[in-house]
């Protein structure tokens, strides 16, 4: 068990209805899990003030429609290699500037809901695009010169098992694989113009 950053890849057209209706954001991470976002949907009922005041429900069919296209809603993860990887490409601990900073940072919160350890961001296709353009300058001999064991542990990036014994336990390598899947994940989100949904769950 851990930390994991999620990326799902989300249309610009979609996030002009998850921003205005932030619930909808359960039908791209979860598309086949229908009961979470009508659990939201009863626990936003149960907070909002008409419905308390006039025992009335939100009723669901006023919510944007959310339609899927091919690829959209796919997602990958970082496992618990995404703050190590934020600091290879900031050198930063949660700092750093856009698109480089883009698993912690950078683009729209959605702080109408919580996703695992927080609230979701939503990065739009230029955005995506940017990534995608600042990653593809960004090989593993960038990365490795920029790993620093001591310094990533004091600076207590998740997980903190940088200075383990690289014999026993090849920490950079772990974080040069996550990494691998990203940029290739990106990459491909970004040929197709889709924008992207991060989490941490």
């Amino acid at each position: 068990m851990g930390i994991i950053a999620v990326l799902t890849t989300i249309s610009d057209e979609n996030i002009e209805k998850v921003c205005q209706c932030p619930l909808l954001v359960w039908k791209i991470i979860s598309p086949n899990d229908s009961e979470i976002f009508e659990e939201q949907m009863k626990q936003k009922n149960k907070r909002s003030f008409i419905g308390r005041l006039f025992r009335k429900k939100i009723p669901e069919n006023i919510f944007p429609e959310i339609r899927l296209r091919d690829g959209e809603g796919s997602d990958t993860d970082a496992d618990k290699a995404w703050h190590g990887i934020h600091y290879l490409l900031t050198k930063t601990d949660r700092d750093g500037e856009f698109p480089l900073d883009f698993l912690l940072a950078g683009g729209e919160e959605l702080k109408d809901v919580e996703v695992g350890y927080g609230h979701p961001r939503i990065l739009r296709s230029s955005q995506v695009r940017r990534i995608n353009e600042a990653l593809s300058e960004v090989d593993d001999n960038f990365l490795k010169y920029r790993f620093d064991a001591a310094d990533m542990m004091k600076k207590n990036i998740y997980p903190e098992i940088w200075d383990r014994d690289p014999s026993e336990d090849d920490t950079l390598g772990y974080i040069l694989e996550q990494y691998s899947r990203l940029k290739a994940f990106i990459h491909k989100a970004s040929e197709n113009d889709f924008g992207l949904i991060v989490t941490t769950v």
